[in-house]
């Protein structure tokens, strides 16, 4: 009971915070080249007529990993098959991972199930998406505390994190993506890698008495980042190197 109803407050908050907040615009530019990157992805395919709304309805998910200077990011990405609208107002849109030990299951509030797509027996430990509120997007993101049993909430909109962590409407609105730095292992917004993810649309809990799930993707696997598979050749090549060496 206390769980349930420090969800629903943090969710009532965050729906003020971000009634405060203007509408975001659409974006110039991808915040990923997907057309010319590396990325994985996973088309959606729904039953028909399900689900009826188009701007309810996922039709392909994706994940890539790229750097930006030095610095490494997670790119997201989720393609509509229309317009989020105001009848879909309050929407929660998000990309939905699991890449720790333990984590939230379907049974949590947050969490949207369809047909078993994302089974109990899946934590999910990192939650990043945008509410939809006829058509303008606010992003957040939730990182699952084992220890409280609790969410831990990351805002887009606040420093430091306005500056790590973006969001990106495209393709008319159809198209929305997200950027998510790849923080230190020592931080609590850490992703760990490899992991698996889901695309999902929900009702946001907190607005609603009862969550309602309007759209899951199939499990998406993600491979290990570009950047760690060049540290490990080169951490390789300098075994290698070092065997090779001739003693003096």
């Amino acid at each position: 009971m206390r769980k349930k109803s420090f969800n629903t407050v943090l969710f009532s908050l965050a729906a003020i915070v971000l009634a405060t907040f203007p509408a975001s615009v659409l974006g110039a530019t991808y915040l990923y080249p997907w057309d010319t990157g590396s990325s994985v992805s996973i088309v959606d395919a729904d039953p028909p007529g399900s689900p009826t709304n188009t701007g309810n309805d996922i039709t392909k998910a994706w994940y890539a990993y790229g750097t930006e200077g030095s610095t490494g990011y997670h790119y997201f990405r989720m393609d509509l098959s229309g317009v989020p609208t105001s009848a879909n107002a309050w929407n929660m849109y998000g990309m939905y991972i699991d890449s720790k030990p333990g984590g939230a299951t379907s049974a949590d509030i947050h969490i949207p199930f369809a047909d078993g797509v994302i089974p109990p027996a899946a934590g999910i430990d990192m939650i990043i998406f945008s509410f939809i509120r006829g058509g303008a997007a606010s992003g957040m993101a939730l990182q699952w505390d084992e220890g409280l049993v609790a969410w831990k909430l990351v805002n887009f909109q606040y420093s430091p994190d306005a500056n790590l962590l973006a969001q990106n409407s495209m393709n008319g609105g159809k198209t929305l993506e997200w950027r998510f730095l790849d923080y230190p292992s020592s931080d609590w917004r850490y992703i760990n890698t490899p992991f698996s993810f889901w695309g999902g649309i929900m009702l946001a809990p907190g607005i609603a008495p009862v969550k309602t799930t309007y759209d899951v993707t199939g499990q998406v696997v993600t491979p290990i980042p570009n950047a760690a598979w060049l540290m490990g050749a080169g951490i390789i090549a300098l075994v290698g190197l070092k065997r090779r060496k001739p003693r003096q």
